[in-house]
């Protein structure tokens, strides 16, 4: 008994719910034919009218084919998720859930032209049919388009506008001419070596530069051996009624003599000695150096024979050497034996020996004294 109130009260509930579905259902198709009455699209679908219910008291669409119909229109509605639904509208007033709905193809709109997208609906009964959504065309979104002042050299233009959406011009740009520059006088460029020299002009607008050459006149004033010269570079120009002067100064250091060597100047003794030197840009000009006196004796003299000293300058300019002739030096005796009657003697320079020897003759008793040298240097 139990399990029989149970099964009546399960039916219950199924029907119950059975009737909300088909209650909204009813509602929501109301609503759309409303608002799809005035759009047409002429394509040909099946439709489905048949269901069955399950043991839980669940409706399911049954798919029959049944006469060919036209569609109407459909609507395609997009949740916040991002799933996609839609209803299709026939012309006899029926309206279908279509089972899928797939974004085909979207065609973003632009300024001045409208957009779409194109959904692909599968029926309940797997034809396939297209819904089109016009997206409305976008206004254009003016911005300005900078100008540009005039210069001196380069036209300018006048602020404009385009859209920044698909840079159409919506209001075209005119050109500024060209000021031109204003050139004032501002100064004299000389060269490094003051040779040469350019004027230099800036325009009051827009600080550029431009230069022309100039003539330099040059006065000299030669230098000497020992005084400096001078050199003078001016110019002079009249520009806008007003003349405009400078120089410049350069200092010419004195040549300095060029001296040219003339002679040895000895001393008496021929120990010292001065190098003389001339002056080619003025003969009045003279000088005296210190040189080395290089003094050798080249011949040893000897008892018997006279030796030879010299002395010698060497420069970078000349070579002088002078002589002198040294007397001999004669024996410088030393005594290595000595006897009553006998006294030998031997030179200390040489090795000469002189023998000194005393006689008596005994019938006239005179003393006779000889001597003999015995020279190594013969």
């Amino acid at each position: 008994m139990k399990q029989e109130q149970n099964t009546n009260t399960n039916n219950n509930k199924k029907w119950s719910k059975k009737k909300k579905i088909v209650l909204i259902s009813s509602i929501i198709a109301t609503f759309l034919l409303v608002v799809a009455a005035s759009v047409a699209i002429p394509l040909v679908v099946y439709n489905t009218h048949a269901a069955t219910t399950n043991t839980d008291g669940q409706t399911t669409p049954v798919q029959t084919e049944t006469e060919t119909k036209k569609i109407t229109t459909g609507k395609v509605t997009k949740y916040d998720d991002g799933t996609l639904s839609a209803y299709v509208f026939f012309e006899d007033g029926t309206v279908e859930l279509a089972k899928t709905v797939v974004e085909a193809s979207r065609t973003a709109a632009s300024c001045g032209t409208a957009g779409k997208v194109v959904y692909t609906l599968t029926l309940q009964n797997g034809e396939t049919t297209t819904v089109e959504e016009v997206i409305p065309a976008l206004d254009h979104k003016a911005e300005v388009i900078p100008g540009k002042s005039a210069t001196c050299t380069e036209a300018g233009l006048t602020e404009g506008q385009r859209c920044s959406e698909c840079g159409e011009i919506l209001v075209e740009q005119t050109e500024i001419p060209a000021l031109g520059h204003t050139w004032n006088f501002t100064e004299f460029v000389w060269a490094n070596n003051f040779e040469t020299c350019e004027v230099l002009y800036i325009c009051s607008t827009c600080n550029e530069t431009r230069t022309s050459n100039i003539e330099v006149l040059k006065q000299v004033v030669e230098p000497t051996c020992e005084e400096s010269g001078l050199v003078t570079y001016s110019v002079s120009l009249t520009y806008d009624g007003v003349e405009y002067t400078d120089y410049k100064t350069v200092k010419l250091e004195p040549t300095g003599h060029n001296w040219l060597f003339t002679r040895f100047v000895w001393s008496e003794d021929l120990t010292t000695a001065k190098a003389e030197f001339i002056c080619q840009n003025d003969t009045h000009h003279f000088k005296y150096e210190d040189v080395e006196v290089v003094i050798e004796i080249a011949v040893e003299p000897t008892c018997h024979k006279e030796g030879l000293k010299t002395y010698a300058i060497t420069t970078e300019y000349e070579t002088e050497v002078k002589e002198e002739i040294l007397p001999a030096l004669g024996h410088e005796w030393v005594i290595v034996y000595e006897s009553e009657n006998m006294k030998i003697e031997r030179c200390s320079r040489c090795g000469a020996e002189r023998l000194t020897y005393i006689t008596v003759n005994p019938d006239t008793n005179v003393t006779t004294t000889t001597v003999i040298v015995f020279d190594t240097e013969e």
